[in-house]
């Protein structure tokens, strides 16, 4: 007869953790109600130590069960009939992503023309690539493994043996007038795939529904026992509620809970945004002037989803987590303190993922970024959804603030056998 030991329980909920649960007096027939995954420690007469059992592969005699009858009850009730097993107690073991600042990490960083021969004799304003270089580098398993941020917005990458190449970021580097990149390994967690996005992909299956209010996106091929997450404008979006998953083919974005006024003002001097300001009136008095009409168009949305900072990553693994952990203020200019280790990218509070120098003093970690000033707008001070247009004019009492900084611990979990 099996006895019940313990419990480890995944939720449903996107980017839920393994944790220890009571279950016990748990009715058996809920527990993929409330679960996803449910994992029972039990021991039995018959072995030498603890045997683990996965309720996904016996959900199947959950059938007929008493809706009262709790997990011991049911174990008891098994007298005579055997459960698949495996010898041992589970442990957690979690693995997370880490950052590096690309100098740091030993990369060259060149401006490189596009198409074809990256150091073709071009002149530089038709370098729109940047290519990164480093002796004794495999750099088909970076571009696998690895997402690269450049000013604190996600570029797109390729590769070849050359080195590898950051998409558009030579566009980027004559915007904003620097070229700080930084490099988020996934290569402990699993491998990485690239899906650009396309008009094609992009659609609203509701009578007259607006890509505006939701963008649902079709994937050229199913995407099945991986972790699907975007990069919209250069904004990483991963287990968090502003998109979901339909199927294994369509992703919903909902990208009326976007911040996109707020991340378009921040990130206009930083990356090319031309495929959707193409679509805006000009205002020859006011650049900064956006008719609200125009922004939020089809045509607008369709150009902020397909440039070449916005696009799909899958991840080789079947569960992510994202915890955020508060850096403490300084009150300088780009500076945060933390107790913690370094290793982590960064985030501010719009979403960008600022490259940072950790200085070690002594009991804390100095965090150095090159800007983390957040604006007030003076559109956010009102129903601005109701206007015509909107400008960045910025309201005239403390206009700009220290934005809130976090380091993403994002990592994955896996059950290990002792």
């Amino acid at each position: 007869m099996y006895s019940y030991s313990k419990a480890l329980v995944r939720e449903t909920a996107p980017g839920s953790r393994w944790v220890e649960k009571p279950l016990a007096d748990q009715p058996v027939v809920t527990l993929f109600n409330i679960y996803r995954d449910v994992i029972l420690v039990v021991t039995h007469p018959t072995a030498v130590g603890p045997l683990t059992v996965n309720l996904k592969e016996v959900a199947d005699r959950f059938s007929g069960v008493s809706s009262e009858m709790t997990v011991q009850q049911w174990l008891a009730s098994l007298d005579g009939e055997s459960l698949p097993a495996t010898a041992g107690t589970p442990t957690i073991q979690s693995t997370t992503a880490k950052y590096n600042d690309a100098y740091k990490a030993g990369y060259k960083i060149n401006l490189c023309y596009a198409d074809g021969n990256p150091f073709s004799d071009v002149p530089d304003p038709e370098k729109d690539d940047l290519i990164m270089i480093r002796p004794e580098t495999d750099y088909k398993l970076f571009y696998e493994s690895c997402l690269v941020t450049m000013n604190g917005l996600v570029h797109r990458t390729d590769y070849d043996l050359n080195g590898v190449r950051v998409k558009d970021g030579g566009i980027s580097f004559r915007k904003a007038k620097q070229n700080h990149l930084g490099i988020i390994s996934f290569r402990e967690l699993g491998k990485l795939e690239f899906y650009s996005i396309t008009e094609e992909m992009l659609y609203n299956p509701h009578l007259n529904g607006k890509l505006s209010d939701a963008a649902y996106i079709k994937l050229p091929e199913a995407v099945e026992n991986k972790i699907v997450f975007l990069v919209l404008g250069g904004y990483l979006h991963m287990v968090d509620s502003c998109y979901h998953r339909i199927n294994d083919q369509v992703i919903k974005v909902d990208t009326a809970r976007l911040p996109l006024l707020n991340r378009f003002y921040e990130s206009k001097g930083m990356i090319d945004l031309s495929k959707m300001t193409d679509h805006h009136e000009k205002n020859p008095n006011n650049p900064d002037h956006v008719s609200l009409d125009d922004f939020f168009s089809e045509a607008s949305i369709k150009g902020y989803l397909t440039m070449s900072q916005s696009f799909i990553v899958t991840l080789d693994v079947d569960n992510l987590y994202l915890k955020r952990h508060k850096l403490g203020y300084s009150h300088l200019p780009g500076r945060y303190y933390t107790g913690l280790d370094p290793h982590w990218p960064l985030s501010l509070q719009l979403g960008r993922l600022p490259e940072y120098v950790a200085i070690d003093e002594s009991s804390l970690w100095n965090i150095a970024i090159q800007d983390n000033m957040s604006v007030r707008y003076i559109f956010e001070t009102h129903e601005w959804q109701g206007e015509h247009s909107v400008d960045n004019s910025k309201i005239s009492n403390n206009p700009v603030y220290y934005s809130q900084g976090h380091f993403l611990e994002i990592g994955t979990d896996k059950l290990v056998y002792a």
